[in-house]
């Protein structure tokens, strides 16, 4: 059903009213409602107080007449299109009104149906457009976007009040005379001149990128689309714009991008963006035939910051070494962290290796001297790898490895000091990952053996316990010291399996010789500080026993000072578990570690070893002398036994039994034996005799 169209007639004329209903009710498909008054002031009321789709108005009524009614009119109902019927004397006054917004005007003498019903519609129309016209500019004002349209010819015809601030023009400023290109930086004009705009019209819409230039010249970088607008025809009516301020996206991308590519902590080249400098770096070494010094920084001992002043103050000194390390380069060198307490350094543009040599002298200097902390001052070395390009034919990843290898060989060093990769150290390495891969079969391979060394109470010399020590029988190079693939196995992770296997066994041989009716000695096992944090402990050692079906109090278990102290709380409880099964708990290597009285006092402790390292220059060195009667009188003031390690000779057995040794441990007495031989050993009774 067609819409009823409301119409406000105003005429006094009681004939030419009659003729205009008559012509509305002839409208055909029109359906319009006709509303009459005589007069201004009943039509401004009828106005006021319902509103209306269209006004037919007699300029000359009873208390109004010429220009004055239309503008009455036009004020009160500014929305409301409005058709003048005069006569022909008026169509002068008529054409001022169409002039100040009349929609239209019909003379009298001349009107038909058809006249009226076509300006009617007309003006219904029209206003309708205008009123979208209007609603959509009210948008397009209240939107934050800058749009614009331009003619064909590029002048522009609307601009926003958005686009007035953003182009620093005063608002409600003409606009006729801008030229908008001048409004985009000088890239960004090229661009819409040359691309976007022939883009826009050939394939109706563009949209990208460009930059806008705000009041003080400032680039504003904005997100753009252009849309071409065609007639029915396919003629270009005009183009649109909308552009819209993407700093925040900018900004917000830029911060992702730092997230991404720079380390949180110190601002520095992360892992990711170090890979691409190298890269770039290999290329200009290659291009210019200069020589590229990649090096591999990683801190001494750096642990030890976290563990006693805390992981605040670790950070603290991480970013004054990455701090040094900036200063001590030039600016084309980079400096990256990838993570923990290693950094990499790229050093281009190398004339010999001497001038590296003097930049790393220069890096182990800087680095050494002490930071301040927490009101105290902290010293840290370095071990350093340095490798060089191209210098041979390695790709990046062979670089990387080559530093990383020379770094570790600087550690194996003594650290504190700067390795260069050479062949001699890539077939070391070589043969440390063969040995790796083969330690991880070298268990279900039945590879693995035990020794045991006796421990002996220097009271009654018979053997109070027996400590088992892995060795490692490779089937192609044959027996492997412990030293040599037990860091192996820590690094490699395969210490807990080692260590599982290493408990079992030890416990079912101790369970061997009890049930041979030997005299009963404890075995003792080391415990790594890897195998006690990635297993279930208390666990595995129950589980152990049940198999060997062995008392608890046969088993001793030796522990580090360093496993201690990673995690004072956890050991401490489950050391607890274990002394209330029955096991004997002792610290192995006691004062090479943290030495602390603390977690002596609350941990529950039966025994100290003292390390082979304060019994070798016994009893002529003061220093030993000194640091082992300490420890036997701090030990047995919290009723601790204490075994002395690495017992030799004959002088270093006397003075530990003088100043009240419990028990002692070395070659003096037994070296590493095989079970049948402490078979031996426990059916001889005592060692001393």
């Amino acid at each position: 059903m067609n819409p009823e169209f409301r119409v406000l007639v105003l005429e006094d004329n009681p004939g030419d009213l009659r003729l205009l209903r008559e012509m509305v009710a002839d409208a055909g498909e029109m359906r319009f409602r006709l509303s009459a008054v005589t007069r201004l002031m009943e039509a401004l009321e009828v106005l006021d107080g319902e509103p209306y789709d269209l006004i037919l108005a007699d300029l000359n009524v009873p208390d109004s007449n010429g220009l004055d009614t239309f503008q009455s009119l036009h004020e009160r109902a500014p929305d409301t299109p409005v058709i003048l019927v005069t006569g022909n004397t008026d169509e002068s006054t008529a054409l001022a009104a169409v002039a100040h917004g009349a929609q239209d005007y019909l003379v009298k003498d001349g009107l038909d149906a058809r006249a009226l019903t076509r300006a009617m519609m007309y003006a219904v129309e029209r206003n309708r457009v205008e009123q979208e016209r209007r609603h959509l500019v009210a948008i397009l004002e209240a939107t934050t976007d800058v749009v614009w349209t331009i003619s064909p010819d590029g002048q522009i015809r609307f601009l926003n009040q958005a686009g007035h601030a953003t182009l620093g023009l005063r608002p409600g400023a003409s606009i006729d005379q801008v030229n908008l290109m001048d409004h985009f930086a000088a890239w960004a004009a090229r661009l819409v001149r040359e691309e976007a705009i022939p883009s826009a019209i050939r394939d109706g819409v563009w949209l990208g990128e460009t930059a806008l230039l705000g009041p003080d010249s400032v680039e504003i970088p904005v997100s753009q689309i252009i849309i071409a607008h065609r007639s029915s025809s396919g003629r270009l009516l005009f183009l649109s714009t909308i552009a819209r301020d993407i700093r925040e996206r900018k900004k917000a991308e830029e911060r992702l991008a730092r997230l991404a590519h720079f380390d949180a902590l110190t601002g520095l080249p992360n892992r990711d963006l170090f890979r691409d400098r190298l890269t770039q770096a290999m290329q200009r070494a290659r291009r210019h035939d200069r020589l590229l010094a990649l090096l591999f920084i990683d801190l001494d001992n750096f642990k030890d910051v976290n563990d006693t002043l805390g992981h605040s103050a670790g950070d603290q000194l991480l970013k004054e070494i990455g701090r040094r390390l900036e200063h001590c380069l030039r600016s084309q060198d980079s400096v990256a962290r990838l993570g923990g307490d290693e950094f990499t350094v790229l050093i281009e543009d190398l004339a010999s290796i001497e001038q590296l040599q003097v930049v790393l002298d220069k890096l182990l200097h800087e680095l050494s001297v002490g930071v301040p902390l927490g009101g105290t001052e902290v010293f840290v070395t370095a071990s350093i790898g340095a490798t060089l390009y191209p210098i041979g034919d390695a790709d990046t990843e062979a670089l990387l490895k080559q530093a990383d290898a020379a770094m570790y060989q600087a550690k194996s060093n003594g650290r504190n000091n700067y390795q260069f990769y050479s062949h001699e150290l890539q077939i070391r390495i070589a043969q440390r990952l063969a040995l790796a891969n083969d330690l991880r079969r070298a268990v279900e391979r039945g590879e693995l053996m035990l020794e045991y060394q006796p421990q002996v109470d220097v009271v009654t010399g018979s053997v109070t316990c027996v400590e088992a020590l892995v060795r490692w029988n490779h089937p192609r190079d044959g027996l492997i010291s412990p030293a040599v693939f037990i860091p192996i196995a820590e690094q490699t992770g395969q210490i807990g399996a080692i260590g599982d296997w290493v408990l079992r066994a030890a416990c079912r041989q101790c369970g061997q010789w009890r049930a041979a009716g030997l005299p009963k000695s404890r075995i003792s096992v080391n415990v790594s500080a890897r195998q006690f944090r990635l297993t279930n402990m208390v666990q595995v050692v129950r589980s152990a026993l049940a198999d060997a079906r062995l008392e608890a109090n046969a088993l001793e278990l030796e522990i580090t000072e360093g496993l201690m102290m990673e995690n004072l709380n956890a050991a401490e409880g489950v050391l607890r578990e274990l002394k209330e099964m029955g096991v004997t708990l002792a610290v192995d290597d006691f004062g090479t570690g943290y030495s602390s009285l603390a977690y002596l006092k609350h941990l529950p402790l039966h025994c100290l070893k003292i390390d082979r390292s304060f019994v070798r220059d016994l009893p002529q060195d003061a220093d030993s002398a000194a640091i082992a009667r300490s420890i036997l009188a701090m030990a047995h003031h919290l009723n601790l036994s204490v075994v002395a390690e690495g017992v030799e000779t004959q002088e270093q057995y006397d003075f530990l039994v003088d100043e009240g040794c419990d028990a002692v441990q070395g070659f003096l007495f037994a070296r590493p034996l095989s079970p049948s031989a402490v078979e031996e050993l426990l059916r001889k009774g005592s060692v001393l005799r």
